[in-house]
């Protein structure tokens, strides 16, 4: 079973990108931080993340659950 908590992180400043036609792009601002962890009780670790996070996941399944956070 497996716990999945993905998390978007502000980029500490943008960085420019050069392109082939020496243009400028902006990278994105927020980045997406994605962990997995493994649990042998599922509905005591949604419980757990449930009250840590204040919200009930984003996507429960029988062998996972998904928490979306910004």
């Amino acid at each position: 079973m497996v716990v999945i908590l993905e998390f978007a992180l502000p980029s500490p400043r943008p960085l420019p990108v050069t392109v082939e036609a020496n243009l400028l792009k902006e990278e994105p601002r927020m980045k997406r931080f994605h962990v997995n962890v493994s649990v042998s009780d599922l509905q005591n670790s949604v419980r757990f993340y449930e009250q840590l996070f204040g919200q009930e996941p984003t996507m429960l399944k029988d062998d996972y659950a998904k928490w979306m956070l910004d």
